[in-house]
Parts: C-alpha cells; sequence; structure tokens
C-alpha cells in the first residue's frame, strides 16, 4: 500500500522529482471521515491553533483546523505550510 502510495505521488503534477521526497509514511485508519462539531469549537479552535503554532506546528485539513474542507484544500494548505517552511 505505501509502494502504491508513493508510486501515485510521484505522478502528481506537484511533485518534482528529486526535489521532493517523501520523509514520512504511517498509515492508519480515521474512523470518521469528517470533523464534528459542537458548540464549544468557535470559542476554542483560535486558542488552540495558536497554542500549536507557539510550538511550530501548523495545523492543516479537516482535522488540523477541524473544520470542513476537500481533499484538495488539505493537499493545497499542506503545501502552503511546506513552502512556508522553506
Amino acid at each position: 500500500m505505501l509502494k502504491r502510495a508513493e508510486s501515485e505521488f510521484q505522478g502528481m503534477p506537484l511533485y518534482r522529482g528529486a526535489e521532493h521526497k517523501i520523509e514520512a509514511m504511517e498509515p492508519f485508519l480515521i474512523e470518521h471521515g469528517y470533523a464534528i462539531y459542537d458548540h464549544h469549537r468557535k470559542e476554542h479552535l483560535p486558542e488552540l491553533i495558536d497554542y500549536l503554532n507557539h510550538y511550530g506546528i501548523e495545523p492543516v485539513g479537516r482535522y488540523g483546523r477541524w473544520e470542513y474542507s476537500t481533499m484538495e484544500a488539505a493537499i493545497l494548505e499542506g503545501r502552503e505550510v511546506a513552502e512556508r517552511c522553506k
């Protein structure tokens, strides 16, 4: 499965050969495909994101930002973070 994922990544337009390499891959099952909101989310999310940013962690995607987003949006967010980390 990991070899297939790596091969498919290398076939994507955003892959630029030796300039990009996969540092780590860890497969896991996500039981629920969507972040579940409750009435505390809006109040606490900015504080949690600030806390993570303080430690150099940039949360992205559905579970990182705890919001609904498409797979495409998550990939673009990840790419933007990678660009900022250069």
